[in-house]
């Protein structure tokens, strides 16, 4: 978070996207959380309800994308995808809650819980979605991202997707845990969990930890 706010405040005075899914009494009755965790810059947040067209994204200098259904959000926010993309591209910081994040990789996990009729995870997690359900998502991180790792089991959903061939690579991130990506697209761990790196090796995967950089 404080990353995110620091850079932030660097920008001035530009206005700052809050997107949520829901009508516009929805979105304000569920921005209450993220506004209060992002008070240093609420009086620039405008929310956008992502019930309609949400216009053009470049009025906005920083996005911050909530959590709920993947699936709705990457829905909702499919035709915005290339302007994201390129204000990220030239600067705009970008957080992402829960779904927010997982959207933000070029392969974005949707839900699902099967992988050829076998269960990878709880069906808790599945997000309405039997069959784990990969598709393009913003692409302003190269890794596919899953939440929740160790408290909701989806660390082997990731683990799951990798090793199908399906995506390249993934990481998995526990609660109470943000991934921080520095001006050099150096990957940070900030809170208090794990980050579960997954990549291919060989006729395997490997699992590789990145715990949280001292403050």
């Amino acid at each position: 978070m404080a990353p995110f706010l620091e850079k932030c405040l660097t920008l001035g005075s530009g206005r700052i996207g809050l997107f949520l899914t829901g009508d516009a009494v929805t979105a304000d009755h569920s921005a209450a959380p993220y506004l209060d965790l992002l008070d240093a810059v609420r009086d620039r947040i405008d929310v956008v309800p992502l019930s309609g067209d949400v216009g053009d994204l470049h009025r906005f200098e920083a996005i911050v994308v909530g959590g709920g259904r993947t699936p709705d959000y990457h829905s909702a926010l499919s035709a915005s995808m290339p302007q994201l993309r390129d204000l990220v591209g030239k600067g705009a910081p970008y957080l992402g809650f829960s779904a927010g994040a997982m959207i933000a990789a070029e392969y974005a996990i949707l839900g699902g819980y099967t992988m050829d009729g076998i269960e990878v995870c709880a069906s808790e997690c599945s997000e309405d979605l039997e069959a784990l359900t990969v598709q393009a998502g913003i692409g302003i991180v190269p890794w596919t991202v899953d939440v929740h790792a160790s408290q909701a089991g989806t660390l082997t959903r990731a683990i799951a997707v990798v090793a199908s061939g399906g995506v390249s690579s993934a990481v998995a991130v526990d609660e109470d845990t943000a991934l921080h990506l520095d001006d050099a697209r150096y990957p940070r761990v900030l809170g208090s969990g794990l980050a579960w790196w997954i990549t291919p090796a060989g006729d395997h995967v490997g699992v590789r930890l990145q715990s949280a950089e001292p403050q």
